[in-house]
């Protein structure tokens, strides 16, 4: 078995006969399909803006958040700012996650990708996580260091596409612009994966006579993610510096 350690990853575990409940008004998936699965969510500002993003899955009654490590404490004191006189119990695990690089599926974000257990380490051959980061990339997929904490937004950056987005549920906080620019159709910047020399540092506006047209994302060696603008790229991909080899 080869497995690699998530280490940007960690876990929170939430209890009580209210945590299906106080879950459902904060996030933008339906908590009712963790019967079927695990899921992939995100949590907004009132304004629709990024807050976190975490895969929710369920053990023995028991709801459990895969998330971005270093925005943790932040996620905790989120959540019990908002549980009031619920009956929910918020607590940070120490357990380590792992990716399983020969069981893929599992991930809701896309059927591709590995499928993740917690806890003690696997037996097997360690591979080193920038394997995970490239797979990653590949694929599409925008984690937390991708994202300007309460300044993002997710419909622009493809959590649609990573199915994290129910619009049938009930109300969330951010919920009225998730669905305008949903159903206005806009969003005028999406991710893209890009292939170049010298791709621009994480973060870093990417520029063309001067004028933004997008904002870098994560990328290792030649290979990255962009947030550009849908219509510059679709009259002028070919006047960048790299080229867009997968649209998603």
């Amino acid at each position: 078995m080869k497995y690699i350690h998530l280490k940007t990853r960690a876990l929170v575990k939430i209890t009580g006969n209210d945590a299906a409940k106080f879950l459902q008004g904060l996030i933008t998936n339906d908590i009712n399909k963790l019967e079927q699965g695990a899921i992939y969510a995100t949590m907004l500002t009132p304004q629709g803006k990024f807050l976190f993003e975490f895969i929710i899955f369920k053990i023995d009654g028991d709801i459990y958040l895969d998330c971005y490590k270093l925005t943790i404490e932040l996620l905790i004191k989120k959540l019990n700012m908002y549980k009031l006189g619920s009956d929910v119990n918020i607590t940070a695990l120490d357990d380590n996650i792992y990716a399983l690089m020969d069981d893929i599926g599992g991930d809701p974000r896309n059927p591709n990708m590995p499928a993740r257990i917690h806890g003690d380490k696997p037996k097997g051959e360690e591979l080193p996580y920038h394997v995970y980061e490239k797979l990653r990339i590949n694929h599409g997929l925008v984690e937390s260091q991708d994202l300007e904490y309460e300044k993002s937004f997710i419909m622009e950056h493809n959590f649609e596409q990573m199915n994290a987005i129910d619009y049938n549920k009930g109300c969330y906080m951010g919920q009225e612009t998730v669905a305008r620019s949903h159903y206005r159709g806009n969003v005028r910047n999406k991710v893209y994966v890009v292939q170049g020399n010298n791709l621009p540092a994480l973060h870093k506006e990417i520029r063309h006579e001067g004028k933004k047209v997008g904002v870098m994302l994560s990328s290792i060696n030649d290979k990255g993610l962009a947030k550009l603008n849908i219509e510059f790229i679709k009259n002028n991909a070919d006047l960048l510096d790299f080229s867009i080899n997968y649209i998603q």
